[in-house]
């Protein structure tokens, strides 16, 4: 399924600002197409295994781990996992790495497994700009992909723009608080 390769999610939504910039190869990027830092991924990887960032074109080279992909880094503050029926958004969580592993996608090594508490955010209290931005890329991808259940995964970068880093039909375990 597209949704959970990244490769393919690349080539389908290379057009919209919302996704970093991307491309497929090693020598692409070592050369500088998507800028440095870069960011490394396998297309089925989840749970940030399979994911490294490399400062430097010659770490980059020198890494003899494989990869599908490598993309644009974003300098984030926070991120989410927002889910969707159709086009509905029915849970907003926002993902915060667990203090456990202390790693995150800065320090991680490639099969290093990123644990993550999800916190229940209420959507009346969420930014506005941020339903209004989500909700936009929500019809994008809606455009691409025929989805009910689904979730995507957004970062915030420094300057408040949101970034797409993955979607899937495989929406992972949600936290909710029912209070």
């Amino acid at each position: 399924m597209m949704s959970g390769d990244k490769t393919q999610s690349a080539r389908t939504f290379s057009e919209f600002d919302w996704l970093p910039k991307t491309v497929l190869s090693k020598k692409a990027a070592i050369d500088g197409a998507v800028g440095f830092p870069v960011i490394a991924k396998v297309k089925n990887g989840h749970s940030g295994v399979g994911i490294q960032k490399f400062d430097t074109a010659q770490e980059l080279n020198e890494s003899k781990d494989e990869f599908d992909l490598f993309c644009q880094f974003i300098d984030f503050d926070r991120e989410y996992r927002v889910m969707f029926c159709r086009d509905k958004i029915i849970v907003i969580n926002e993902r915060v790495p667990t203090i456990k592993d202390n790693r995150s996608i800065r320090t991680k090594k490639a099969e290093e497994k990123i644990s993550f508490t999800y916190v229940y955010q209420d959507q009346n209290r969420v930014d506005a700009d941020f339903i209004k931005q989500v909700l936009s890329i929500c019809k994008d991808v809606k455009s691409g992909l025929d989805l009910d259940l689904w979730s995507l995964d957004v970062v915030v970068d420094k300057k408040g723009k949101l970034w797409v880093m993955e979607t899937s039909s495989a929406t992972g375990c949600v936290y909710r608080d029912w209070e």
